[in-house]
C-alpha cells in the first residue's frame, strides 16, 4: 500500500473518531445519593435523569458540582433547606443559595371577605382587587348577607322637639326612627320636611274662650281645656252647678269622686278636660293658677266646705 492510500485512510479514521467524540459528552447524574459524571450520549444521559453538559465535554473533578442549597419558604409558611429546583417543585419561594432558615418565613397575608357581585369568597386584599371585587376588611368572614346589595335609601323626615329634619336612610331605618319615608331614590335635596302644626285647644281667659296652644294659654294665665278642645263646647263662665266652687271638677255630674281629683291634678299639670271646672287650676278664683291656695281650696270643697 503506497503512502497516499495510507494518508487517506488515516484521514477517514480520524474523521470517524472526531464524529463519535462530538456525539458524547459529560453527563451529571445521581447514583446512590452521590452526584457522578459519566461520558455518554445526550439521549442516554436524559434517559437516566442526568444533566448533559454538552457534546464533546469531558468529565473533570469539577464538572458535576452539586447545586447549592438555600432557604425555601413553602406554601404552608414553613422553611426547609433545599435547592432552587427542589424549592420550585414544592411551590416554595427560594431565598437564594446559601441562605438560612434561621430567619422565619414571613407571615401569610391577611385575608377577608371579598364580594364579586353577590358571590363571596375569602381572599387577600390584593387577590380581591385582581378579581375586581369589594374587600370587606382583614379577618372578615363570608355570611349569608355579606354580599347582598345595599338597601335603597331615600329622604326620611324625622320630627323631634318640634323640628323637622331630613336624613338619607333606607325604609327600615326610617321607620325605626319614627320618620316618614318619601320613597327609595328620593333625596333630601328635593324633599321639604314640614314640622306638624302645634296642638291647640280652648283657653278660658277672664271668662272668655280663645283657641290657642297650651303654652300660649298658660302665658296669658288662662285655663287650657286640652289639645283638640274647642270654644263651642267649652264654658268659660261660672262653674256648672252654680256660682263659686264645685267638687264636680270634671263636670260629669258626680261630685267629689276620684275622677274629679284626677281631673283637678291633670289641670294643675296644664291639661284641663273640655268639661272641667271653667277656671281650671285657678280653683279659688284669685287670679293665680295652680297655687297651694288652689289645692287647699279644692280639698276644702271636697270636704264640704267653701272655696
Amino acid at each position: 500500500m503506497n503512502t497516499r492510500v495510507l494518508g487517506l485512510l488515516a484521514l477517514v479514521l480520524g474523521s470517524f473518531a472526531a464524529t463519535a467524540s462530538a456525539q458524547t459528552g459529560a453527563c451529571c447524574l445521581m447514583s446512590g445519593g452521590v452526584l457522578q459524571c459519566v461520558q455518554t450520549t445526550h439521549s442516554n444521559c436524559a434517559a437516566h435523569g442526568g444533566t448533559f453538559q454538552g457534546s464533546g465535554t469531558a468529565c473533570h473533578s469539577n464538572t458535576c458540582v452539586p447545586p447549592a442549597n438555600g432557604a425555601c419558604c413553602l406554601p404552608n409558611h414553613t422553611c426547609v433547606q433545599t435547592t432552587h429546583t427542589g424549592c420550585a417543585s414544592h411551590g416554595g419561594v427560594f431565598d437564594g443559595a446559601g441562605s438560612s432558615c434561621a430567619a422565619a418565613c414571613p407571615p401569610p397575608p391577611a385575608t377577608g371577605a371579598c364580594c364579586v357581585g353577590t358571590t363571596c369568597s375569602v381572599r387577600t386584599h390584593a387577590e380581591c382587587g385582581h378579581l375586581g371585587g369589594v374587600y370587606h376588611g382583614d379577618h372578615t368572614a363570608c355570611t349569608a348577607t355579606t354580599c347582598q346589595p345595599p338597601a335603597l335609601t331615600g329622604a326620611c323626615c324625622i320630627i323631634g322637639g318640634g323640628v323637622a329634619a331630613c336624613h338619607q336612610l333606607d325604609a327600615a331605618a326610617c321607620a325605626a326612627h319614627g320618620g316618614t319615608f318619601s320613597g327609595a331614590g328620593t333625596s333630601c335635596a328635593h324633599v321639604q320636611c314640614v314640622p306638624p302644626a302645634p296642638h291647640t285647644g280652648a283657653c278660658c281667659i277672664n271668662d272668655h274662650c280663645f283657641l290657642m296652644t297650651a303654652a300660649d294659654c298658660h302665658a296669658h294665665s288662662g285655663a287650657y281645656g286640652g289639645d283638640g278642645s274647642d270654644c263651642q263646647h267649652t264654658h268659660c263662665g261660672e262653674p256648672r252647678g252654680g256660682v263659686g266652687c264645685t267638687a264636680d271638677f270634671n263636670g260629669d255630674g258626680d261630685i267629689g269622686t276620684d275622677q274629679d281629683i284626677e281631673a283637678f291634678f291633670a289641670c294643675l299639670g296644664g291639661t284641663c278636660c273640655q268639661t272641667c271646672f271653667a277656671r281650671g287650676s285657678d280653683f279659688n278664683g284669685d287670679g293665680d293658677y295652680g297655687t297651694d291656695q288652689d289645692i287647699e281650696s279644692f280639698f276644702r270643697v271636697l270636704g264640704g266646705g267653701n272655696c
